[in-house]
């Protein structure tokens, strides 16, 4: 009976972030929907982002915004494939995603390369909150152009 409560409790949570309103950033050359309790804030690199998670302090996003080529966009996902954990990775012309655990911290870094740039989006998460976070992370994923 208990873990049918805190199963219980884990997919309400899930449910009710999963129902967050959700913005859409245009800017720096990428779109961008994320759910409303993550809010820019400023960053002391022109180049990169912030997002802070006003609902968890655990969960952190940035998107990186350099210029490039596309060799050196190749060559980034060759250095990322190169971490250990790695759990998925997936190339396409010109975007990539991998996913690798390192410390029982979940990294999400999900590129593209356009007009010249490459944008990264940079997600780190606890794994203990893999479950409740990863419904939400497809829909930011996607959304990522």
């Amino acid at each position: 009976m208990k873990y049918l409560f805190v199963l219980a409790l884990s997919l309400s949570s899930v449910l009710l972030n999963a129902q967050s309103n959700w913005n859409t950033y245009s800017q720096n050359g990428y779109n961008i929907e994320l759910p409303d309790y993550f809010l820019p804030v400023k960053s002391d690199d022109a180049t990169t982002d912030v997002f802070t998670n006003t609902e968890n302090k655990d969960i952190t996003l940035k998107i990186e915004n350099k210029p490039t080529d596309k060799l050196s966009f190749n060559s980034k996902y060759i250095t990322e494939i190169g971490n250990s954990g790695i759990t998925y990775k997936l190339i396409k012309d010109t975007v990539y995603t991998v996913i690798y655990t390192t410390d029982n911290i979940v990294n999400y870094h999900k590129s593209f390369f356009s007009n010249g740039s490459v944008h990264s989006l940079i997600i780190s998460y606890p794994n203990k909150q893999k479950t409740q976070f990863d419904l939400i992370l497809q829909r930011i994923g996607r959304s990522f152009k």
